[in-house]
């Protein structure tokens, strides 16, 4: 028992020591460019179809976004957080809000150099587009430059949508179209700043 004790003040310790000036508030705006399109759907006799959309196919298709996220460095190289924000896909006009988490390992130094994981949920603001949603993205981030404590970052991502669309309009519009899911593949970059 008196192990554990001393194990657990010296985990909390070092915790403690590494949180001191350790946070960092980053704003990203995120240009994204999906790449392929899964769409699941069913007709009136319930047999079910699938669509797949490749890039080119329906013209130029965009989704813009605006994060704001709050890191906690946990460990040396080690940071975890919170994030939200606004996406538009300008296509199927699906707009939502992107409530989450993000895992960072930080591989040079401090905020600016880092691979990360995040995961979150889409909320849709029209749920007739999509009902719901969940965003998984793993990219990195580097370093463009440094002012007093803002970085100025690049980061390049590739990311998964998850859309559930039972009940949402007719994505293909056939009479017998009865919608279930979308699945979008993308690649994107983001700008952002860090406030350390």
């Amino acid at each position: 028992m008196k192990r554990i004790v001393i194990i657990s003040i010296l985990i909390l310790t070092n915790i403690n020591i590494n949180a001191q000036d350790k946070t960092n508030l980053q704003i990203e705006i995120d240009v994204v460019a999906p790449q392929t399109k899964s769409y699941f759907y069913n007709d009136l006799n319930n047999v079910i179809y699938t669509s797949d959309i490749k890039k080119g196919e329906e013209g130029f298709n965009a989704v813009y976004g605006l994060k704001v996220a709050y890191d906690y460095k946990l460990f040396n190289k080690l940071s975890v957080g919170v994030l939200s924000g606004f996406h538009n896909d300008n296509k199927q006009s699906f707009s939502h809000v992107r409530l989450g988490g993000a895992i960072k390992y930080l591989f040079i130094g401090d905020y600016g150099y880092d691979i990360y994981l995040q995961l979150a949920n889409n909320f849709s603001l029209n749920k007739s587009k999509f009902k719901s949603g969940v965003n998984i993205k793993l990219g990195a981030s580097y370093l463009v430059y440094k002012v007093e404590n803002m970085n100025y970052t690049f980061s390049l991502f590739w990311e998964q949508n998850y859309y559930n669309v039972e009940g949402a309009n007719k994505l293909i519009g056939f009479y017998d179209e009865i919608p279930r899911s979308l699945t979008v593949h993308s690649y994107g970059i983001g700008l952002g700043i860090s406030f350390l």
